[in-house]
């Protein structure tokens, strides 16, 4: 067991998926789901929790909300985002969209409840 985590090291991999029997374990980069994130934010502001929501419901991600929130969070570092709202609370707490669009601070409306618990 050691020795697969040293491998890791040595890869510099940032995440494990595994495959879909879960037999088969992949070492992929940490941005592996930012595109699949990015599919579903718009030029509006949206919760990040509506986009996290969306990325493991609709695709199927084997991955919990809170590394994909942290990874929304990574995007909005390096600008990939934009931001309204404080990052450093849960996914409610802040509304992300990509850059250009409308300004005018409104959030995109949820057609499902999201008063689900969250991790983050």
């Amino acid at each position: 067991m050691e020795e697969k985590g040293w491998n890791m090291t040595a890869e510099n991999a940032g995440i494990e998926v595994t495959g879909r029997r879960a037999r088969s374990l992949y070492t992929r980069d940490e941005s592996y789901y930012d595109e699949k994130l990015l599919s579903f934010c718009s030029q509006q502001f949206q919760k990040g929790s509506r986009i996290v929501k969306q990325t493991i419901s609709k695709l199927s991600v084997p991955t919990g909300d809170m590394y994909l929130g942290w990874r929304l969070r990574k995007m909005v570092e390096n600008k990939t985002l934009e931001v309204m709202g404080d990052v450093n609370k849960t996914l409610r707490d802040f509304s992300i969209k990509l850059p250009g669009g409308s300004a005018d601070g409104q959030v995109a409306e949820m057609a499902d409840d999201d008063s689900e618990n969250e991790a983050s």
